[in-house]
């Protein structure tokens, strides 16, 4: 689970956020909350890995 939250992160930033800011078009909305989910994504994994037993 943590596994998926982290990859599923990574590709939202990049898809929504990065690619469109490197070839210079505006991102506009879309890159805030690319970001935002991004964060959201990355606590929730470290949520999940932190439940789990040694």
């Amino acid at each position: 689970m943590a596994t998926t939250g982290n990859a599923l992160s990574i590709a939202m930033l990049v898809t929504v956020f990065l690619q469109p800011v490197s070839s210079g078009r505006a991102v506009g909305l879309a890159g805030v909350s690319a970001v935002a989910a991004f964060v959201a994504l990355r606590v929730a994994a470290h949520y999940v890995l932190r439940k789990m037993e040694d």
